[in-house]
């Protein structure tokens, strides 16, 4: 059985006991280290912008962090006192509580240490999370950063040997080691924890493998105005935070550009499948608007229905995907996340598919792309990118009506996501 939501409906609580669960979660997680005498249950001012940068590195990502803080501390340099880059940081080391933190100025200030290990993909953390930082730094806006593990909108508990996950964003393995075993916040619950939360964000920045499919994005609608990610995976060194702060602070209405130029600027050195060349890459993004995301599933469900069914065909051998997922009991390598404009160009009669592209480029803003080579992709894939087909969003399209057991959990999992009724795929019946 498959549940698309945490068991405890945080929905069914009254907004005024917001407040007291901050208090119990500072009186109760807390031990604050404060860098003065303040209240620490009271906010010390208003802010233009707060952005909080959630950190789930209890898992092999671990290493990589206290680089990724030194960027950010670099970053903060170049941002207003007027705004608030906080972190909330859960690591692998096992001498290190999970904390938040100001970053201001290079430094880390107002840190507050958890008592006891957590996991960061409890729901319930989370929330407590969120409630502290817009409790403790109210701002006119917000934005959030998800750094970690990502699997777009696959959910695994059936999948692979690490039952109870609940896999899309983070994984926290529970032990303090480098493992990836463990659990995850499925992308329903992520936006439930978020509306739960009741403060609408300026953006999501994920900067995590495969977060910008449709379907984690239109499930993420009401929650944030921008969707920001990259539709493959990303490399373990994530976003260049010394650059990209700043223009998580932009006054600018197209700030969502400063944020993806600064990712895509930094250049990364990959050595190539084959073992044989080495070249330099930038990470592949783009921007979605999520006011727009009605019209595109009602223009994608407008295509659909134009289309000739699906017979069993394996799309990835002529079409742009962005990953292929390593089903282990079945032992082979199945591809998941195929970019929805390059399957409508090549599927959909033409009127039909400019009819579809207007919606499109309403909704994803802005795209970037590079020759992107990766564990999952490969250089016969980047090979395929072009203005005309790079779309920078996939979407799943099932490829098989055989009896496998991946497949089968796919069509199952992929009802959970609100994206499935408001395209049109039960009308398919995907």
């Amino acid at each position: 059985m498959y549940f698309c939501k945490w068991n405890v409906d945080t929905r069914m609580r009254k907004r005024f006991f917001q407040f007291a669960i901050v208090l119990l979660l500072l009186c109760t997680l807390y031990a604050c280290s404060s860098d003065d005498d303040r209240d620490p249950f009271e906010p010390a001012r208003n802010y233009q912008h707060t952005v909080l940068v959630y950190i789930s590195g209890e898992n092999r990502l671990s290493s990589f962090i206290n680089e990724e803080i030194n960027e950010m501390k670099t970053g903060s340099k170049a941002i207003s006192d007027d705004d608030a880059l906080i972190v909330y940081v859960d690591d692998a080391n096992s001498q290190n509580k999970p904390y938040l933190a100001r970053i201001t100025d290079g430094e880390l200030t107002d840190q507050h240490y958890f008592l006891e290990d957590s996991l960061s993909s409890d729901p319930n953390v989370m929330l407590h999370v969120l409630n502290y930082v817009s409790h403790r730094y109210p701002a006119e806006d917000y934005g959030l950063v998800l750094w970690g593990h990502g699997s777009g909108w696959l959910k695994e508990d059936s999948l692979v040997y690490d039952n109870g996950s609940r896999r899309g964003y983070g994984v926290d393995n529970g032990t303090n080691s480098y493992s990836d075993v463990g659990t995850w916040i499925n992308i329903p619950t992520l936006a439930n924890i978020l509306r739960d939360w009741g403060h609408p964000l300026r953006f999501i920045l994920g900067d995590c493998c495969f977060f910008q499919c449709i379907e984690t994005a239109y499930e993420l609608k009401d929650v944030a105005d921008y969707v920001i990610g990259s539709p493959a995976e990303i490399p373990g060194v994530g976003a260049p935070y010394n650059t990209i702060v700043p223009a998580m602070f932009s006054p600018s209405t197209t700030f969502y550009e400063e944020i993806v130029n600064k990712y895509y600027e930094q250049t990364l050195s990959v050595k190539s499948n084959d073992g044989w060349s080495n070249y330099t890459a930038r990470v592949t993004l783009s921007v979605i608007k999520s006011s727009e995301l009605e019209s595109l599933a009602q223009a994608t469900t407008n295509i659909l229905v134009t289309l000739d069914p699906i017979q069993g065909e394996q799309l990835s051998n002529e079409l742009l995907y962005y990953g292929l997922y390593y089903y282990m009991p079945e032992g082979r390598l199945v591809d998941t996340f195929l970019d929805m404009n390059d399957y409508f160009l090549h599927k959909a009669h033409t009127s039909a598919y400019e009819k579809w592209l207007e919606a499109f480029n309403r909704a994803v803003v802005y795209r970037v792309y590079d020759k992107w080579e990766t564990y999952t992709l490969s250089y016969s894939v980047f090979s395929r990118l072009s203005d005309e087909r790079y779309g920078g969003v996939s979407m799943y399209i099932p490829q098989q009506r055989t009896n496998t057991q991946f497949y089968n959990v796919c069509a199952d999992y992929i009802k959970c996501f609100k994206w499935y009724k408001a395209a049109g795929l039960d009308i398919l019946g995907w």
